[in-house]
This record gives structure tokens, C-alpha cells and sequence, in this order.
């Protein structure tokens, strides 16, 4: 997976669609922090932060906190695309019932 380049296209693609999700959301998140797949989103409060996670786990979804207010998100390297788009799919429904 990492000589194919396919691990850092998978990557790339996620980090893409998380920048996305966050415009999208500047009205629930902060900030955007980590590296890679290895990284969060910062909510305006930590309530906010829980009504989310509770939601996406709803949604079939496993987030975590870190810390007072930031979701994790740390996903599989050997994620899909297709695994990336329906994730972020269910974390934009556990957003609009908030």
C-alpha cells in the first residue's frame, strides 16, 4: 500500500474532505488540528462537542473526544474512499440534528 502511493492518495483525499467538512461547519467548529488522519476538530463548546458524538454514533460513526472540546478523527490507513465519503456523509446528518 505505501510503495503503490496509494496510502498517501488516501491521504490526501481525506484531508481534502475534512477541509471541506469543516467550511462547511465554521458555524459548529474552531479550528481544524493534527496531521494527516490523525486529526480533530475543534467545537465551539464541549456540550456542542457531546450532542456530536452522540449523534455520529447514531449514525453508525465512532468519534472521540480529546480534550475539553476537540472531535478526533483517526480513521483506518487502509480506509476507502468510498469509506471516507459515507463517514463524512454521516457526520453531516449527526450535524444537522443538532
Amino acid at each position: 500500500m505505501y510503495e503503490s502511493g496509494e496510502l498517501q492518495k488516501s491521504i490526501d483525499y481525506f484531508d481534502s474532505e475534512l477541509e471541506k467538512f469543516y467550511m462547511e461547519h465554521r458555524d459548529v467548529f474552531t479550528s481544524k488540528v493534527g496531521i494527516g488522519m490523525m486529526c480533530g476538530l475543534r467545537a465551539k463548546d464541549s456540550d456542542t462537542l457531546a450532542k456530536i458524538i452522540s449523534n455520529a454514533r447514531e449514525e453508525g460513526v465512532v468519534v472521540l473526544r480529546a480534550g475539553r472540546d476537540t472531535l478526533r478523527l483517526l480513521p483506518a490507513l487502509t480506509i476507502t474512499k468510498e469509506e471516507i465519503d459515507e463517514g463524512f456523509k454521516a457526520l453531516n446528518r449527526a450535524l444537522s440534528s443538532l
